[in-house]
């Protein structure tokens, strides 16, 4: 018999259990009733990046808080499947969302030591957890996770649960196997080898900790673990894995040629987009972004911005040496420096690397690059692209180079470019290097749109040393030099002046708006005495220009700079003439954009539209242009600008020798050439170039002119961007007409006939009646001053 004590614990006990076994049920029905419906997960909200594509629908880029590309099943490769399930479910297609015996395992794990640390999810489980949950570890969430992978294993096969997971999880520098497939292998998944596959799959337990960008003996451990997994679980036979394993992991290129050319413009865009989206929409929302950016123009300017900023910064001099290493008495570096130079070495043709310099003679230099690999320095081979050396006591008188001793020492730690191999020795030649410190930007829109085709802000948005995301061509405000100078020449047409008009460039004291006193000077020191307006111009003269700001008064320069969209602070004195102002790049390139069109200012246009991921449209723009100035003054001030390059005098006539086609341009220099500008244009293209450093307090060096030091920049891009372009001249409005002058600019009437005369435009306006057509001889004659006069210049006979 039962003792009464006994029994009465029993029924107690029987209570509690029972008490137990409702409160579990009744937890168990309201977590169930609190979590989100598996059916989500039908059309799951994957985080996506946003891809950018330029005006063709190229791809170019893509912004992204998670790097992802979606695939299907059948995209999945058996060894990526294979791997996956050895190394974390085997019993993956045979349980139902949990696997009680790993459960028991891991609650026993549990138990005995008090925590939750032992895992026993399976693929399902991980899934839910990727989706619905977090990765805090508490046995809330973990009954939340069984319950969620019971439910789905009901509602959805299991491909589809793999599909869902593959998707979704952390591949360390990608989400998602594809977009980690394509980032670390540049392969589609379905292409991807045993190892490759074993290696994504390596990465999962740890993914930022394993990475092959960033430990790459880790990557490789996991990736052999994957592998003896699936040789375990009769996935792969003896000589596959042994195959597999002795597998080097061969990474991409890591430097997307095509973001790091396009990187500035994107980051413009993505800026934009951010005001008008969000960051969630913008970066996760898949979004498709087709922009104005024609992206073979953007590579034609990043290339050419880069070449011409390399070689502004090679006849500054060269730096000197990165750092020293001390070598030994038989003149080696420390095995432990020379190991860690170039983990990844391939000094091709172009690449740069790390080198110690281990000897040096006059004529040539050895170079270490790796522990068995050198390469040799050739005096005579890069003399040319070295002639000099900066000048530690004063950086503007550089030292000349005689050989290679001027330049490097034994044990200076030094960058060099790959300039491939000696054809009869097989020795790799080597250049040196140095990553510019000069910065410079190109800006290039259609003048008739506004669209803007190319932009590049600097030479290094995300690497190396002096990387910067600050957009030269749109938030510097630099000086223009000379480049502002049609903005003046537009005022004064519209102010009465002619081509005709005869300027004074001699030398002339001028007072400023502070009451002092100033004697501009022209850039060669020179002075030509009286000169048209359109020989002023075409020459660059200083103090011409200067007597015209004077003439029509600061304050209508400045209107008229706000009528051609440049907004940065310009004071109201006769200096502005020379450029000391700033302005930004793009706003001075919409400038000349409006006297390429007509006087028609248009807005620069960016992102012409923006669809979800259905291809809905969001938004789209439209191009929009205001009047800004007359079309007889745009024309006039464009025909000037012609005979920059025409011109055999004109500061840009090197531009007609390359391009055969008709432009028209100005060059730009400041003062002590600390900043160089050229902008230009075609009929159908206009493109402006700033070089200069971000310090001003640095110069370019000496006759580092507009022409010199941005011209060739602003011609390497122009013969690229222009060379599928029909060749187009510049067709005046119907209101400007020829007419002759005589040798001091006076008009001449049908009749006269005087030495040195020669034909000008004008505005039809501005001859007389009596003067056009073919007035019978005798009528009023030579001389004949056109009807509007330009003010204050009652001395000039020629208006």
């Amino acid at each position: 018999m039962i003792p009464q004590r006994t029994q009465r614990y029993g029924r107690a006990a029987l209570i509690a259990g029972g008490v137990l076994f409702i409160a579990f049920v009744a937890c168990m029905v309201y977590l169930n009733a609190t979590l989100p419906p598996v059916a989500r997960l039908e059309n799951p909200d994957y985080s996506l990046p946003t891809a950018i594509y330029d005006r063709h629908g190229t791809k170019v880029d893509e912004i992204f808080i998670y790097r992802r590309k979606l695939v299907t099943y059948d995209q999945l490769p058996h060894t990526l499947i294979n791997g996956l399930l050895a190394k974390e479910d085997t019993r993956f297609f045979e349980h139902h969302g949990i696997d009680p015996l790993r459960m028991l395992k891991a609650a026993w794990v549990d138990l005995i030591t008090l925590s939750v640390a032992q895992g026993a999810s399976t693929l399902t489980q991980q899934t839910a957890r990727q989706f619905f949950l977090t990765s805090e570890k508490t046995w809330l969430r973990k009954i939340s996770e069984i319950l969620l992978a019971l439910k789905m294993e009901r509602e959805f096969t299991k491909q589809e649960i793999l599909t869902l997971y593959l998707n979704k999880v952390n591949f360390g520098d990608a989400y998602g196997v594809s977009a980690a497939s394509e980032y670390y292998f540049d392969k589609r998944v379905e292409d991807l080898s045993l190892s490759e596959s074993a290696t994504l799959i390596g990465l999962l337990p740890a993914p930022n900790r394993y990475k092959p960008t960033h430990d790459i003996v880790q990557s490789r451990r996991q990736r052999n673990i994957v592998l003896q997994r699936m040789l375990e679980e009769g996935f792969l036979s003896e000589p596959e894995y042994l195959a597999a394993k002795s597998e080097p992991i061969v990474l991409a290129e890591t430097t997307n040629t095509n973001s790091e050319a396009a990187a500035y413009y994107v980051e413009l865009v993505r800026r934009v987009l951010l005001q008008q989206l969000g960051g969630r929409q913008l970066y996760e929302g898949g979004l498709n972004v087709y922009t104005a950016m024609d992206f073979p123009l953007q590579k034609a300017a990043h290339v050419a911005l880069n070449k011409g900023v390399a070689a502004v910064d090679r006849r500054r001099g060269y730096r000197g040496a990165v750092d020293k290493v001390t070598l030994d008495a038989a003149g080696k570096p420390p095995a432990e420096v020379l190991e860690g130079l170039n983990p990844t070495l391939a000094v091709d043709a172009g690449r740069v690397a790390r080198g110690i310099v281990l000897d040096v003679s006059a004529a040539r230099a050895s170079v270490a690059l790796a522990p068995d690999v050198q390469g040799t320095i050739v005096w005579d081979a890069i003399r040319t692209h070295w002639p000099v050396r900066i000048n530690p006591q004063n950086e503007n008188e550089p030292l000349v180079n005689r050989s290679l001793k001027d330049l490097i020492a034994p044990g200076d730690l030094i960058d060099v470019r790959g300039m491939g191999r000696d054809p009869e020795t097989g020795a790799l030649l080597l250049d040196l290097h140095q990553e510019p410190i000069v910065n410079g930007a190109v800006y290039a829109m259609d003048p008739h749109t506004g669209e803007v085709l190319a932009m590049v802000g600097g030479t290094r948005f995300g690497r190396g040393d002096g990387a910067s995301e600050f957009i030269r061509a749109t938030q510097a405000e630099r000086q223009p030099g000379s480049a502002f100078k049609p903005v003046i020449y537009a005022a004064a047409i519209d102010e009465g002046y002619t081509p005709a008009t005869v300027l004074d460039d001699s030398p002339r004291v001028f007072t400023l708006a502070n009451g002092k006193k100033h004697i501009p000077q022209n850039y060669d020191n020179t002075y030509l005495g009286h000169l048209t307006l359109r020989e002023a111009l075409v020459r660059s003269r200083n103090v011409p220009t200067v007597q015209l700001v004077d003439e029509m008064g600061p304050r209508k320069v400045v209107q008229y700079a706000r009528k051609l969209g440049i907004t940065t602070y310009i004071p109201e004195e006769s200096l502005i003439a020379l450029g000391t102002q700033s302005v930004k790049l793009s706003e001075l390139t919409r400038a000349y954009a409006a006297i390429a069109d007509g006087g028609q200012l248009s807005t620069p246009l960016y992102i012409l539209k923006v669809t979800d991921q259905k291809g809905n449209v969001l938004f789209e723009n439209q191009p929009s242009q205001t009047p800004a100035i007359s079309p007889e003054t745009a024309y006039l001030v464009s025909d000037m600008l012609e005979d920059v390059v025409r011109s055999p005098y004109g500061t840009g006539h090197e531009v007609a020798q390359y391009l055969k086609r008709p432009a028209a341009a100005k060059t730009g220099t400041t003062q002590n050439y600390t900043d160089a500008w050229f902008m230009g244009f075609i009929p159908q293209l206009v493109a402006g170039v700033y070089v200069g450093f971000d310090d001003v307090s640095h110069t370019l060096g000496p006759s580092e002119t507009g022409a010199r030091a941005a011209l060739p920049i602003w011609l390497d891009f122009m013969k690229q961007a222009s060379a599928g372009l029909p060749i187009e001249t510049f067709a005046p409005p119907p209101t400007v007409v020829m007419h002759r002058v005589g040798p001091t600019g006076q008009l001449l009437g049908p009749c006269d006939e005087i030495a040195g005369s020669r034909m000008e435009m004008f505005k039809a306006s501005s001859i007389p009646p009596r003067l056009q057509g073919h007035a019978a001889c005798g009528a009023p004659g030579i001389g004949e001053q056109p009807a509007q006069a330009a003010p204050n210049r009652k001395e000039d006979v020629n208006l």
